[in-house]
């Protein structure tokens, strides 16, 4: 019985449906077709004009772009972070020494070419691969499965996650903790009070702050909610940083500068000359906390201007360390700088006999000692302009 000619336009029209042609063919008729009605003229520079230039390496022609020579493809940035980089049919293609190149290897163990499942080429993870990455170093991802990096126990009992957090074993796609013991052997127990094994995880609770370094250095030795917090003056007094940077008192959750007592009985006031109450911390109040510092004595840093000490004479940088060692004897806003050949010639930095002049505010050994006058002034007004300009950043 012959069909019908109903039957065999539905059967057509059902076989039509089935053949769906890809996007990038669609666009490519569509710009061809437009380009026909415009008259179009290839532009032979215009691919080296487009990301799949920068991309992909193809950079020669008009659209449709290929790629011509392995110096396109290795210009890619496909070439560096996958390893496309020899030129095949227009085309960047993988090797197995770009393989071993690329980002994708350094970073996540992929360094061996293999076929993907649609018949192409990738590069992949395989033997021990993973275990020279960052990942597997910091997060147990050391195995190599199915072409990727992947957490193993053996990798999580060796990662920093374990000696840090205390997460040595895996557990699906992670590393977790399972007894108290791996938290309690954790470096995070140790210095900021995750000691309590909690739902695969090191946790602080009870005492875990106050046993831990952070009690000791910040004074923060009560654990609310989870966090390390300050309740207790006497903890903040007899904390590291109140010793060290004046901050003895209650403030908030925490310790702070509350007081000028404070500040001036910190190591802070020796040597930096913070030894007042300025804006909620420590700093310099007037030129005599700078002048009994250890920054005026090694630095020539002796006035007091807006919570920090500089240098304001050439008579404070000269009596300095730094003129003495390095030649650095003149005043600017940068700090203390070498400006004069005899300072230089004088200095610790220059008595091994070699010629040294003054260049950019520091002693340069080597130069010429015989410098006419006239080029010296040249000099010493184009380092005075330099110095100038780093003050004034």
């Amino acid at each position: 019985m012959l069909e019908s000619e109903a039957t065999s336009k539905g059967r057509f029209s059902a076989g039509m449906g089935r053949i769906r042609p890809r996007k990038s063919t669609l666009i490519l008729i569509a710009f061809l077709a437009i380009a026909a009605l415009l008259n179009y003229e290839p532009d032979p520079r215009l691919c080296s004009q487009l990301s799949v230039c920068k991309n992909q390496g193809k950079c020669a022609g008009s659209p449709p772009c290929q790629a011509e020579g392995d110096e396109m493809c290795r210009a890619s940035l496909e070439c560096r972070s996958g390893g496309r980089c020899r030129e095949e049919g227009g085309t960047c293609v993988l090797t197995s020494a770009y393989c071993k190149a690329s980002t994708l290897c350094k970073e996540q163990g992929q360094c061996v070419v293999t076929r993907d499942d649609k018949g192409g080429q990738r590069c992949a993870a395989s033997g021990q691969s993973c275990l020279h990455t960052k990942r597997c170093r910091e997060a147990g991802i050391c195995e190599a499965k199915a072409g990727t990096c992947v957490i193993s126990e053996q990798g999580c009992a060796r990662s920093l996650a374990c000696s840090r957090e205390g997460l040595c074993h895996a557990k699906g796609d992670e590393c977790v903790a399972q007894t108290p013991q791996d938290c309690e052997r954790s470096a995070d127990c140790k210095t900021r009070g995750h000691c309590s094994f909690v739902g695969g995880l090191c946790v602080r609770q009870g005492n875990d702050c106050r046993n831990a370094e952070v009690c000791a250095v910040s004074g923060t030795c009560t654990t609310k909610d989870g966090d390390c917090i300050a309740t207790d003056v006497a903890d903040c007094q007899r904390s590291q940083m109140c010793v060290e940077r004046g901050r003895c008192a209650l403030k908030g959750t925490g310790c702070g500068a509350m007081a000028d007592d404070d500040c001036a009985a910190s190591v802070v006031c020796k040597t930096e000359g913070a030894c007042a109450l300025r804006h909620g911390s420590c700093a310099p109040g007037r030129d005599e906390h700078c002048r009994a510092s250890r920054v005026c004595r090694e630095q020539g840093r002796c006035s007091s201007e807006q919570g920090r000490c500089i240098s304001k004479t050439d008579a404070d940088c000269r009596a300095s360390n730094l003129c003495r060692e390095q030649g650095r004897c003149v005043a600017r806003r940068s700090g203390c700088v070498a400006e004069r050949d005899e300072d230089c010639r004088l200095a610790d930095v220059c008595k091994d006999g070699a010629a040294c002049q003054a260049r950019f505010g520091r002693c340069i050994a080597g130069g010429s000692s015989h410098q006419s006058t006239s080029d010296g002034a040249h000099d010493r007004a184009a380092e005075h302009s330099v110095d100038e300009k780093i003050g004034d950043k």
